[in-house]
């Protein structure tokens, strides 16, 4: 079956969490799973990192009717950059050059994402004065610049990550006085990479302190259909009763050899009282086992 038709043709959408496209971070048995798509939050093409760009990930979803367009995104991501490269340097001026642009509405809408990003606070209700219509345009603009705050997080770990990577194989015994093992006699890259990039691999690990947030982020812009795939999941959905027998489970095409398992959640169990999304609206995981043979 032909791979565009056949998206077309599940009764689901498909996308991995929490990896968005475009990034460079790598998704474990990603090229087994082409069904499976990277939620893409609506950035200019040239933002994602060339892998994607040249065909070599996979496919980008991206939600219809967002609020900003590629343009109004190249600022946000401007923004997230300049906001990084501050305390990078540790200056302790940001709060003041936030607070200096704040006549300009976006930018301080930026800054108050922000602040919730890190706070990890989710979305705070929209006042009861504020029209439906106003209230879900606001919800779905936040959202649209959280997903932007996750995809200039994600790529910048994976292009450190990418780094060491190419450290470890243009410079030939870099690392060796660190990683060799005396009982075992062998070479210190035999094992893979230096323990640098043990230590990215376990601070991304923990990067999924906010997937509450992201995917809260995700189902503001996503329809009703959306499953979300895993292969690692949270330690907080590690006892969520999974089964091979749900119809979105069964429906994603899954190659011998892997176990596709789904759960379907209510969001008020997900996101208790802090979310704009709808309470009772149930939302699809499908968690993918690694091969039998491994």
């Amino acid at each position: 079956m032909d791979e565009a038709v056949s998206k077309e043709a599940l009764p689901y959408i498909y996308l991995w969490m929490p990896a968005l496209y475009g990034t460079g971070m790598k998704v474990a048995h990603e090229k087994s799973f082409p069904m499976v798509r990277r939620l893409w939050p609506g950035l200019p093409q040239d933002a994602a990192c060339e892998a994607e760009n040249d065909g070599a990930g996979n496919a980008m979803y991206q939600p219809e009717n967002l609020p900003y367009t590629p343009a109004q995104m190249r600022d946000c991501l401007r923004e997230l950059e300049s906001f990084s490269a501050d305390l990078a340097r540790g200056r302790d001026n940001v709060q003041a050059m936030v607070a200096a642009r704040a006549e300009h509405a976006h930018e301080a809408g930026i800054r108050k994402e922000l602040d919730e990003v890190e706070a990890l606070g989710g979305s705070s209700a929209m006042p009861v004065s504020v029209p439906d219509e106003e209230a879900v345009k606001k919800q779905r603009e936040r959202a649209q610049r959280l997903l932007a705050w996750f995809w200039y997080q994600q790529k910048t770990l994976a292009d450190i990550d990418n780094l060491v990577a190419r450290v470890n194989r243009e410079v030939p015994g870099l690392g060796s006085d660190l990683r060799y093992d005396k009982d075992e006699e062998q070479e210190a890259l035999d094992a893979g990479v230096i323990p640098l990039f043990e230590e990215l691999e376990e601070d991304s690990a923990k990067a999924d302190t906010n997937w509450r947030l992201l995917l809260e982020a995700a189902l503001a812009l996503v329809p009703e259909n959306t499953v979300f795939v895993w292969t690692r999941l949270p330690e907080d959905l590690e006892d969520v009763p999974f089964s091979a027998q749900e119809d979105f489970a069964q429906s994603l095409p899954c190659p011998e050899g892997f176990a596709c398992e789904g759960a379907g959640l209510k969001a008020a169990d997900l996101l208790p009282g802090i979310s704009n999304v709808p309470q009772e609206r149930t939302v699809r995981f499908v968690r993918l086992a690694m091969p039998a043979s491994r």
